[in-house]
C-alpha cells in the first residue's frame, strides 16, 4: 500500500479541484482506513484486518482463479447516505490510491508464471526479482519511503490536525471501529515520522523518482474521473 505521505499528497492534489468544504477533516478520512490494522499505529484499541477495512472481495480470474480485490463500489454503497461528507470521501480516495498503485507494480512491473500467478518483480536496473509476497511487499514499500522521504523534506504535504469531529462521523463507518485516542495516535504517528526524516542516500529499486512524481498524477486524475460520477 501506499505510505500515508503519499495519500496525503494526493489528497492535497485532488483538494485543489475539489475544493473540499473541511480540507483537514479529507486529509484524515485518507488516512483512517489503515488506523485499525495496528500495522503503523501501535496498541489501536481494537485492532481489524485490513481485507474488512479494506473491503477486500473475491472476484474470479480465468488464469488466476480466486483472487482479492477491493471492492471500492461496495464501501460507496454502505456509506451512500454519507457520500458527500469530507471524511467518507478521503475513506473512498484512500481505497481508490491503493488500488492504482498496487495495479501499477503488479501489472507493469509484476512478473507472472504461465498460471498468472505473479512470482516477482522487474527492477529499474533491469534485473527480476523473484521472491515471495513478503520480499515483493518490502521492495515496493522501500520505494515508496524513499519518495515519502523527498515529500516531508521538501514540505509538499499537508498535515491533518485531530478534530473532534472525526470521531463522531467515524462511527457512521460500519468497517472501522475508532477510539479518539486512536485518531489522535494516528496524527502523532505522522508528526513523528515527519520530524525523524533524514536525508539517506537510498536507490529505487522498482520506480524511479520521475516515475513516482509522473504516476502521482495519473493517480490524481484516475481518482477525479471516478469521482465524477459519485459527487
Amino acid at each position: 500500500m501506499p505510505t500515508w505521505g503519499m495519500h496525503l499528497l494526493t489528497a492535497k492534489k485532488l483538494n485543489k479541484k475539489l475544493k473540499i468544504d473541511d480540507y483537514n477533516l479529507f486529509l484524515i478520512g485518507n488516512i483512517i482506513t489503515d488506523i485499525n490494522n495496528g500495522y503503523l499505529v501501535e496498541n489501536v484499541l481494537k485492532v481489524i484486518p485490513h481485507k474488512d477495512t479494506h473491503y477486500y472481495s473475491e472476484k474470479k480470474d480465468e488464469k488466476t482463479g480466486k483472487i482479492m480485490f477491493y471492492d471500492v463500489e461496495k464501501f460507496i454503497q454502505d456509506n451512500k447516505e454519507n457520500l458527500q461528507n469530507p471524511l467518507i470521501l478521503g475513506y473512498i480516495v484512500h481505497l481508490l490510491t491503493d488500488v492504482y498503485w498496487n495495479d501499477l507494480t503488479y501489472t507493469k512491473h509484476g512478473i507472472r508464471d504461465e498460471n498468472g500467478k505473479v512470482i516477482g518483480l522487474k527492477l529499474n536496473n533491469g534485473q527480476d526479482l523473484l521472491g515471495d509476497g513478503e520480499l515483493r511487499r518490502k521492495t515496493k514499500v522501500n520505494d515508496f519511503k524513499i519518495y515519502t522521504n523527498y515529500l516531508y523534506m521538501n514540505k509538499l504535504i499537508d498535515i491533518p490536525q485531530y478534530d473532534e469531529k472525526v470521531y463522531d462521523i467515524a462511527k457512521s463507518i460500519k468497517c472501522i471501529s475508532l477510539e479518539k485516542e486512536d485518531i489522535q495516535k494516528a496524527i502523532h504517528y505522522i508528526d513523528v515520522v515527519k520530524n525523524g526524516i533524514t536525508s539517506l542516500k537510498v536507490e529505487y529499486k522498482i520506480f524511479s523518482q520521475e516515475e513516482m512524481l509522473k504516476n502521482i498524477e495519473k493517480c490524481t486524475q484516475s481518482i477525479l474521473k471516478y469521482l465524477e460520477n459519485i459527487i
